[in-house]
């Protein structure tokens, strides 16, 4: 009998162990995890302002509303790693795709997923500078999917950029600050030419945000159609 309890004992060690295991795989993209359709079907539209301003005034507040929620989140990739890649601007949520999304983005990309979010965030002391610090703060998201990697704009077609032979100047959303497109290879530029100028298209692209270098682009656009 001395022999057999030990045995029992380690049998229920295991069993348990494999409970829990298998509770953390239905959070983390395991067999049990939620599919695209499904996350789709649940999740709520929440802006960067929403959910990094939730944590800045109030972060135990911010765990309660956002713990465990399914969001529907766009935003610019600020790092991509082997498995998961930082979505925002200076606070960011890790954001765990499949690798064909993975490999399907660029940084600088603004791109929509949909994920549910994990129960903690984290605070961060960032050197800005001059001896400052400011908090920053990053949430997890476990499972998520790409939604969007095109996004449709309208713009006004200006001239072909004087130091860019396969772009052209756009002025999007009355900013002043023109940005650059790159056309689609099927686009046939060669219909382009000064009647161009000032011309209103609607189109589709991948949209690259401003960083220190770029003030923001559209690359792979394809025109929808163009104005009276």
């Amino acid at each position: 009998m001395k022999k057999i309890l030990p045995l029992i004992l380690a049998a229920v060690l295991m069993l348990s162990l494999a409970a829990c295991g298998g509770g953390r795989d239905t959070t983390s993209g395991g067999r049990n995890s939620m599919t695209k359709e499904e996350m789709l079907e649940q999740a709520e539209a929440v802006t960067r302002e929403d959910l990094f301003g939730a944590a800045e005034s109030n972060i135990v507040s911010a765990k309660e509303t956002y713990g465990g929620k399914l969001i529907i989140f766009t935003a610019q990739v600020l790092d991509i790693q082997d498995d998961h890649i930082q979505l925002g601007d200076l606070s960011y949520i890790n954001v765990y795709l499949p690798t064909e999304d993975i490999m399907q983005i660029e940084n600088y990309q603004l791109i929509t997923v949909v994920g549910q979010l994990g129960d903690t965030i984290e605070e961060v002391e960032e050197n800005v500078g001059y001896g400052m610090t400011t908090t920053l703060y990053c949430y997890e998201m476990p499972q998520a999917y790409l939604v969007l990697d095109r996004f449709e704009y309208t713009g006004t077609l200006k001239w072909k950029n004087e130091s860019y032979e396969d772009a052209w100047d756009i002025e999007y959303n009355d900013d002043p600050v023109l940005k650059l497109i790159r056309f689609n290879e099927s686009v046939d530029l060669s219909a382009f030419d000064e009647s161009y100028c000032n011309e209103e298209i609607t189109f589709t692209a991948k949209v690259f945000t401003p960083d220190y270098f770029n003030p923001g682009s559209f690359s792979d656009a394809i025109i929808i159609e163009t104005g009276e």
